[in-house]
């Protein structure tokens, strides 16, 4: 279809009962009659095409109809980007990443419509890609998505490196006397600071690590901050401290930098069948009156328990 688009004087209103949408045939004519004026004519499609051949009407060139009058000649090619442009890169691999480049999918859009596998040598290839913006990612733990501005043009030199996976080892040692218990990771990237949410796919890289029956246990993973959480700890025992690198970590994150070659997490449960915690909420000086909250609810710093207590 040809849409013929009024371009109106200050105060001209827009010609009434015309139809100013031509029909275009199987070898690209068209034809239609319409009121004297001046018009831009485009197609219609998802990125219209204006005469004599742009894709701004900024750009496009009026047509002007008289009265009584044949305009013929009004014909104008598609560019090949009206159809879509090519978008083309690379993945950097690290040396001996585990996962073999044609095994991860890249994906250029929000809701996986447009997604493939990378070639054996880490490249990729989008065509027909209309204009807008789109993240660009590919499923590898902790690869950073891209936000690509697609025009009119064919981008060929995106690149997109991959992180490496550093290793990570632990093992769970119970404070005391008993059997050690059984329980499960879970390991939670944060967001860079800054970083968009709205241009991820998905949440950040996560895994859950089920340690041995000796406490070992082990895990690869990218450079950044991660949260360790425990869960399924039965009832008895409780979360002591999770130390790497000599240091605590219980309720801070994890950090794994690419230039580790390991990192090391020890995790101490001990026993206990509760404590009993008491307390008083009072307001700041100066602060003004309001309605005291009824209750008080505290929160595991690692572990998905929670206590809740009723203020008198």
């Amino acid at each position: 279809l040809v849409r013929f688009t009024p371009i109106l004087e200050q105060g001209q209103r827009p010609p009434s009962g015309v139809r100013l949408v031509a029909v275009v045939d199987p070898t690209g004519a068209y034809s239609q009659r319409i009121p004297a004026g001046r018009y831009f004519v485009e197609t219609i499609g998802a990125t219209p095409t204006f005469y004599p051949g742009v894709l701004n009407q900024s750009a496009a060139t009026p047509v002007t109809v008289t009265a009584g009058s044949v305009n013929s000649g009004v014909s104008f090619s598609l560019p090949l980007s009206a159809s879509g442009v090519r978008v083309q890169g690379r993945v950097t691999m690290p040396v001996n990443y585990p996962t073999a480049a044609s095994a991860l999918r890249v994906t250029l859009s929000r809701d996986s419509s447009m997604s493939r596998n990378l070639a054996a040598d880490g490249t990729f290839e989008f065509t027909h890609v209309m204009p807008n913006a789109y993240p660009l990612t590919v499923g590898a733990p902790g690869a950073q998505p891209l936000l690509v501005t697609v025009t009119d043009r064919d981008i060929t030199d995106l690149d997109i490196p991959i992180p490496p996976l550093i290793p990570v080892q632990g093992a769970v040692s119970l404070e005391g006397a008993g059997a050690r218990p059984r329980l499960s990771l879970l390991i939670e990237g944060l967001l860079p600071p800054g970083f968009n949410p709205a241009l991820m796919p998905g949440p950040p890289f996560r895994t859950a690590v089920t340690p041995a029956a000796d406490g070992s246990f082990s895990t690869l993973l990218p450079p950044g901050e991660y949260r360790i959480s425990v869960s399924n700890l039965q009832t008895g025992y409780y979360l002591k401290s999770i130390v790497s690198g000599g240091t605590e970590i219980l309720g801070n994150p994890l950090k794994v930098a690419a230039s580790d070659t390991s990192s090391r997490i020890g995790i101490t449960v001990g026993m206990s069948p509760g404590v009993r915690i008491a307390g008083r909420v009072t307001r700041v000086n100066g602060e003004s009156a309001s309605t005291p909250p009824e209750k008080l609810t505290l929160t595991g710093a690692a572990v998905g328990d929670t206590a809740e207590a009723t203020l008198k």
